[in-house]
């Protein structure tokens, strides 16, 4: 989660899939027209993190697991989280990023106010929270009771799964969760 517009390193990335494809290919566009072409174009790119809020269910499969979650408890009164793959963390310990669509417009608009900033920045609290304290974060906002259940992860997620407590971002402020 390296904030950095060095085409070499952006070159050297793997994205997992189409999504992470799609941001790497961007990143690399605006660092190439910038160093290579020296564009002197004011151009940003924005990788938001976990994204949550209101408004979720068109979404579908993509809505936030915050939603999903909340869904879970509301028709199951169960939620399912992924069993860990890694030694390092527990059942449910894995972390994630999660910032609100509110403070994701904030900092849209903060950086059309400043368009001397150019670059490439992830865009989060900085914070990381488990899936577990989301989850229990929830039932307390909501005042729901529900069970936990670990299930196994999908092989084709495992590749995909990331373990970790380090993120550098944009930090905004963490209040809605």
């Amino acid at each position: 989660y390296i904030d950095s517009d060095d085409i070499e390193y952006l070159n050297q990335l793997s994205p997992l899939n189409p999504y992470a494809w799609s941001k790497n290919y961007v990143d690399k566009y605006i660092s190439y027209d910038r160093y290579v072409n020296k564009n002197k174009s004011l151009s940003v790119g924005l990788k938001f993190f976990n994204v949550y809020g209101p408004n979720e269910y068109h979404k579908g499969l993509q809505a936030s697991v915050i939603f999903h979650f909340f869904l879970q408890m509301l028709q199951n009164n169960t939620v399912n989280l992924f069993k860990s793959n890694c030694a390092d963390f527990k059942d449910g310990q894995q972390k994630r990023d999660f910032v609100y669509v509110r403070d994701c417009v904030d900092v849209i608009i903060w950086m059309l106010e400043h368009q001397e900033i150019i670059g490439l920045f992830n865009v989060g609290t900085g914070c990381a929270s488990s899936f577990l304290e989301v989850v229990e974060s929830i039932k307390r906002a909501c005042h729901i009771e529900c069970k936990i259940h670990y299930i196994d992860m999908p092989e084709k997620l495992k590749k995909q799964m990331i373990y970790s407590d380090t993120i550098q971002t944009i930090q905004v402020k963490k209040t809605h969760l």
